[in-house]
């Protein structure tokens, strides 16, 4: 079984921040905007320093989730969530060390990663499936219609990650099944994914 990882764009899954101390190592905007097409796309691995370092979250919450995306797309995980993934995809995903912080300096608990996945694979059946028309053509404003809860994938198509990107619709996560029931074992506050027909 396959799950879309489906990241709604509200508050506590998307909450905005800045990079203090990255925006005064890159200050070109210019750079910035293709780093963040990276995050938000997995377009090619990345190095140290082009992963900030530190967040200021813009608002304290009570109660974090443990993946979420800031600034520029940029998805943070707790280490929980890394620990899981690095059991089922080992060595596959980059993680970077973040310090998570609010306007107040104080912390949430845990660790948190900045996390960057690469893996593309070719597994959406457009005919069945809710998704932006296809004009031949890879293009990043390609995407999945979440609200309709419909996509269906190829079962051969799947090269065995737990957790990838679709290649036409790279701004979409999808996880496996095993993935899926061990995040929920550990009472990950997580995305809200749904499942995806398989054929």
């Amino acid at each position: 079984m396959t799950y879309v990882l489906h990241i709604p764009s509200e508050a506590p899954f998307v909450q905005g921040g800045d990079f203090p101390e990255f925006f005064k190592l890159v200050p070109d905007l210019h750079t910035r905007s293709v780093l963040s097409g990276v995050y938000r796309y997995g377009k090619r691995t990345l190095t140290s320093d082009e992963v900030p370092r530190e967040v200021v979250l813009h608002k304290k919450r009570k109660s974090m989730p443990d993946c979420f995306l800031t600034t520029g797309s940029l998805a943070l995980v707790t280490s929980k969530v890394r620990e899981i993934l690095e059991q089922f995809d080992p060595g596959l995903h980059q993680f970077f060390p973040i310090d998570v912080r609010f306007k107040s300096s104080t912390q949430p608990e845990g660790e948190y990663f900045a996390m960057n996945v690469t893996r593309m694979q070719d597994s959406i059946v457009d005919d069945v499936s809710s998704v932006a028309p296809f004009h031949g053509h890879v293009s990043e404003k390609m995407h999945i219609h979440h609200f309709r809860k419909n996509a269906t994938v190829r079962k051969f198509a799947l090269s065995g990650a737990n957790l990838w990107r679709e290649k036409r619709y790279p701004a979409s996560f999808m996880m496996s099944d095993a993935f899926f029931e061990a995040l929920k074992a550990q009472k990950i506050k997580r995305f809200r994914p749904y499942k995806a027909k398989e054929i």
